[in-house]
């Protein structure tokens, strides 16, 4: 978490970052915090010689969930920003799955820290976080649904590769793009025997673009072509 603070401050974040990544250091800290609360109550059914323990993950345990709780407020942050600023972000990705798994951890380790520790702010927070995991798990459901119904049932071959095949958006020498059709695609092993995936396609621009996707190291190699469109990939 301290780097990505680091490079929070130190560092321009684009609008078109996905902000679902960072949802998941909340959840690590969660589940950091469940599995403490779990040695906790281990521990003390057992007992035994790891009773000295016991106050140590005691504050582990509460050390993460503040963790957690600290991190929180930063990343509702930098999603209103995202939504503002980024015209296109309200878009369904896999993203909301993330942050709505990253609340369910945080709501559960919530719930169990109410068992070893008293407190009524606790058993608040437990039921602010359990109403917030079954509203974006339900938006997420929705919208997940949505999304399918409208495009990947029905939307014709072309558009289903542009989804989930090729990146439909990405930026080139300092712009943003939006791939919207594909013309062709091939497989090429001419430059140094490396397989790679070839798409040829048209931008929002009209512009047409080769996208090359190297099957060995996962990586889109992006630039954009002159060359007409009936002699790419000949």
């Amino acid at each position: 978490m301290t780097l990505i603070v680091l490079r929070l401050v130190f560092y321009k974040f684009p609008n078109n970052s996905e902000i679902s990544p960072y949802w998941m250091n909340a959840g690590a800290a969660a589940l950091t915090a469940l599995t403490g609360i779990a040695l906790f109550r281990q521990v003390s059914v057992t007992g035994g010689p790891f009773l000295e323990l016991l106050p140590f993950l005691k504050g582990f345990s509460l050390f993460f969930w503040s963790v957690g709780l600290w991190w929180l407020p930063l990343l509702i942050i930098m999603a209103i920003k995202k939504q503002v600023c980024d015209d296109n972000s309200f878009g369904f990705t896999v993203g909301y799955w993330e942050i709505a798994l990253s609340l369910a951890f945080y709501a559960s380790g919530t719930k169990q820290l109410t068992g070893i520790f008293e407190g009524k702010y606790i058993i608040v927070f437990s039921h602010f976080f359990h109403i917030a995991v079954i509203i974006v798990y339900g938006f997420s459901l929705v919208f997940a649904i949505t999304h399918l119904a409208c495009s990947s049932l029905w939307a014709p071959m072309n558009d289903l590769t542009i989804s989930h095949v090729v990146p439909y958006r990405f930026q080139l020498q300092g712009r943003l793009f939006y791939v919207t059709r594909i013309v062709s695609e091939w497989l090429d092993n001419t430059i140094q025997d490396k397989l790679k995936k070839q798409y040829c396609v048209i931008v929002n621009n009209k512009l047409t673009c080769l996208i090359s996707y190297e099957m060995f190291s996962k990586k889109w190699y992006i630039r954009r072509v002159n060359a007409p469109m009936d002699t790419i990939g000949q």
